[in-house]
């Protein structure tokens, strides 16, 4: 006797597709993106013209970098997702996002991002955000979010936690005792280029660093 032969069981959307092929192109997509990335990079700052080049935009100055690009990314390398509205790049070592929404709404952002990719490990995330507690050159790294910025206490109020390590580039002009808010959304004066040059270096070195290690 013939045997008979099996029915293919693709949906109907997928008339010309068999079921083995579709299985296959799941498992595909499960096995790429950010869940497979060792790293998350958060890169805060205010999208498009209204930040650039300002003390605001030094989190994502410093991604870029740390991605091989000038400026504040938004290039064709990066992918932006309409959902929870970041811009995305991979690299060997980590994802780097940038949220799209105003610096102090990052956490609606970045808490979307995280339920879309199934994390839920925030010791592998890497925050990089301006701090006006250290002047322009001078760059640390935080085990948690213990700082007024309203970025990061978004981010903190809509994950329910501060144990998020962050990488604070200051923000603060030499000699100044504190920048006043305004300042913060003006371009950077030219005579503090290379300070903002010199932060944005150390940055990358420590976002490396970060990615680097596998504890």
């Amino acid at each position: 006797k013939k045997k008979k032969k099996k029915k293919n069981s693709a949906p109907a959307l997928y008339p010309f597709t068999s079921s083995a092929t579709l299985k296959k192109k799941k498992k595909k997509k499960k096995a790429t993106g950010c869940q497979m990335c060792k790293k998350l990079i958060v890169g805060l700052g205010n999208p498009g013209w209204i930040g650039r080049n300002t003390p605001h935009n030094l989190g994502r100055q410093a991604v870029a970098r740390f991605c091989g690009e000038p400026g504040e990314g938004e290039t064709s390398k990066w992918k932006f997702h309409w959902d929870c509205l970041c811009w995305e790049q991979q690299t060997p070592s980590a994802t780097v996002i940038m949220p799209g929404s105003f610096i102090n709404n990052s956490g609606w952002c970045l808490q979307k991002y995280l339920t879309k990719g199934g994390i839920t490990t925030l010791s592998s995330v890497l925050i990089v955000a301006d701090d006006l507690r250290y002047p322009l050159g001078n760059v640390k790294v935080g085990p948690k979010i213990v700082t007024r910025h309203n970025g990061l206490l978004d981010i903190s109020s809509k994950l329910n936690t501060n144990n998020i390590k962050v990488l604070s580039i200051g923000a603060k002009r030499p000699g100044a005792r504190r920048l006043p808010f305004s300042g913060l959304l003006q371009v950077i004066p030219d005579e503090y280029l290379t300070s903002v040059e010199l932060s944005i270096q150390r940055s990358v070195g420590d976002i490396a660093a970060f990615c680097n290690d596998h504890n």
